[in-house]
């Protein structure tokens, strides 16, 4: 009996003493959840009929050059030296007007009946006298040199104008033709229709109806 009165004692003691202290027991605490760390989300994979979301956009594209807003260049167009161009030899042409009246003589020399035989043979003929007729000239150095029918026509030195915007050639006799000794007043004009091709009016035609073909010679 004593032994447990004792240990109650003893007990209630050590508890009140515990109190005297100032000791409070500590509190009944709820234990706490573990954080939970976030784990990275991992891109989608690519799955069919889904759009992936947009890639970044790249860095802006460069300024574009100069160049590409720089105006094209407007090509001027080349002016001809046409004084220059006449140098050269040239010879009469079968073409043009000269060729057209002897195709219509030929013509009519078929008759008729339009014979095809007889047309030819004065196409022929009528190639044949021109070949023989023809003129030829060549400019060199300032000097003009004519001929016709295979015989000196003309021989002078000349002065050449070309007008701007103009294809036509005005040559005039600076001194008396050196072949028939006269004095040459009146001016040719030669008219470029290319580089290797000009025409001019028959001087031996007063109407004018007669243009006169001239091809370069290489």
């Amino acid at each position: 009996m004593k032994t447990r009165w004792l240990s109650f004692g003893l007990v209630a003691s050590f508890s009140t003493l515990a109190v005297a202290c100032g000791e409070t027991p500590p509190p009944d605490v709820a234990p706490q959840p573990a954080a939970v760390v976030p784990h990275a989300v991992e891109a989608p994979s690519a799955v069919p009929g889904v759009s992936a979301a947009p890639a970044a956009s790249a860095a802006p594209s460069a300024a574009p050059s100069a160049s590409a807003d720089a105006k094209p260049v407007e090509k001027k167009e080349e002016k001809i030296d046409y004084i220059k161009l006449f140098d050269g030899k040239w010879a009469q042409d079968y073409s043009g007007s000269i060729k057209d009246a002897d195709d219509a003589k030929a013509e009519k020399a078929g008759g008729p009946k339009k014979d095809d035989k007889k047309i030819d043979a004065a196409k022929q003929k009528s190639a044949a006298s021109f070949e023989k007729a023809k003129m030829t000239f060549e400019n060199a150095g300032g000097v003009h040199s004519a001929t016709k029918a295979g015989k000196a026509a003309h021989k002078f030195k000349y002065a050449a104008e070309a007008k701007d915007g103009s294809k036509d050639l005005t040559v005039k006799a600076t001194e008396k033709d050196q072949v028939s000794k006269k004095d040459l007043k009146d001016a040719f004009v030669f008219t470029f229709v290319d580089s290797d091709t000009v025409t001019m009016k028959d001087p031996g035609d007063k109407k004018g109806a007669t243009v006169l073909v001239f091809k370069r010679q290489k």
